[in-house]
């Protein structure tokens, strides 16, 4: 009967500790900065957005001043808008990306020629070149502009959330930012 004793005063002390731990408000709002990229991956991230904002974090999105989807919403995040030159017009950007999803689906619907697969891979090679200079540009326009680096570190982040396709700023934001 000594055990007995002994597990139902555990249970209660058990059950009281989580009334207790449930029934205290506590709730801890972290300060995250989005560094998201443009386009289809903007989307996804929009909604984790909308969800982080839902249970209480605030949010600051890092962007590139000459993006397609990415709108400033006052009520959901504040923006910093990073000017940085483009090596492509937006315009342009915009036809390349038309051209090369057409030329896929054209290759994947039509008889595939060598010729036609050849250039195929060189639009997509030349895109993912111009892709990787923009990225370069957007990068080297936040690292070496000292104010906005010093804005973001003294904004004190809990969080930095970027796109897998920027792994690059990912890491150099960590070192920079989150550990001084």
């Amino acid at each position: 009967m000594g055990g007995l004793g002994w597990k139902s005063r555990s249970k209660v002390t058990f059950i009281l500790g989580i009334i207790v731990a449930l029934s205290c408000p506590i709730t801890q709002s972290a300060r995250i900065l989005v560094v998201p990229v443009d386009g289809s991956h903007w989307i996804n991230m929009k909604i984790l957005m909308e969800e982080l904002n839902l249970r209480g974090h605030s949010i600051t999105v890092l962007c590139h001043s000459a993006n397609w989807y990415i709108k400033e919403r006052p009520d959901l995040y504040q923006t910093v808008i990073v000017q940085a030159q483009e090596n492509i017009e937006a315009t342009s950007r915009k036809e390349v990306m038309e051209t090369f999803v057409l030329k896929s689906l054209d290759r994947l619907q039509n008889s595939h020629t060598l010729w036609g697969n050849i250039m195929l891979h060189n639009l997509m090679v030349t895109f993912m070149y111009n892709l990787n200079i923009f990225y370069q540009n957007y990068n080297m326009a936040i690292f070496e502009n000292k104010t906005l680096l010093n804005q973001l570190k003294n904004a004190e982040f809990d969080l930095i959330l970027t796109d897998p396709v920027q792994t690059r700023i990912s890491s150099r934001f960590s070192s920079e930012l989150m550990c001084g």
